[in-house]
């Protein structure tokens, strides 16, 4: 059954928990060849809002809203940290990487990753924080 509702605390340790639940869910929607970009997007997301959205701060909360219609998974997630700079999530080049795999920069690929692994992303800011969405087709 598709949970519609989900709220986490915006930490890492919070994020490992719900992962492999919302993982599970989309599991019955989507196949399994979509399943690790369903993750990779997600974690990215989940990841980038604890980072730069609440940036240090320990109170924060992200809430997750699944649903499902038109056989699209959305996945909704709000929070009431900083607004980002909406100009960071326009459609851009996608990165290119030339270098040798150590050299691989470890931060600077989220939002290239989560437009890779999903089938559509918007973001805006609302009054009271930020809302991310994500659309995954099967």
């Amino acid at each position: 059954m598709l949970p519609s509702q989900l709220q986490i605390d915006a930490t890492l340790e919070a994020l490992e928990d719900v992962v492999p639940v919302l993982r599970d869910t989309a599991a019955g929607l989507l196949p399994p060849e979509r399943l690790d970009g369903f993750e990779i997007a997600l974690v990215e997301a989940l990841t980038n809002i604890i980072r730069h959205a609440y940036a240090g701060r320990t109170d924060g909360r992200i809430d997750i809203d699944m649903t499902v219609e038109q056989r699209t998974l959305t996945v909704v997630l709000r929070d009431n940290g900083m607004a980002a700079d909406p100009t960071h999530f326009e459609i851009a080049e996608p990165k290119e990487f030339g270098g040798a795999i150590d050299d691989l920069p470890e931060s600077g690929w989220g939002l290239d990753l989560i437009r890779q692994c999903s089938d559509g992303m918007s973001y805006r800011a609302l009054p009271s924080g930020n809302e991310l969405t994500l659309l995954f087709r099967p």
